[in-house]
């Protein structure tokens, strides 16, 4: 069986996430995904550079997973630190 090959999400990638997207969990959850999507990624305060930390992976031209996670800044023993958060 293939491993997947996992790299970071590309702009072009977006319309092959929102379908898979939509596939797993239908078309309500991904329109609203699709709302949200650009703020939380994109345009996000903590994301300054503008590229979404999302993580894809592929069997050849085919997007079968990805993972997101969401930029931060958090404070550590009073130094502020980039991070990101995950959920599953």
């Amino acid at each position: 069986m293939p491993v997947p090959d996992v790299d970071r999400y590309k702009p072009d990638d977006r319309r092959l996430v929102e379908a898979l997207y939509r596939r797993v969990f239908g078309t309500d959850a991904a329109d609203a995904s699709r709302l949200r999507w650009d703020w939380q990624y994109r345009r996000n305060p903590n994301n300054p550079g503008g590229e979404p930390e999302i993580w894809i992976a592929r069997e050849g031209p085919a997007i079968v997973g990805q993972y997101a996670t969401m930029p931060v800044k958090l404070a550590v023993k009073g130094h502020e630190v980039k991070g990101s958060w995950a959920w599953t």
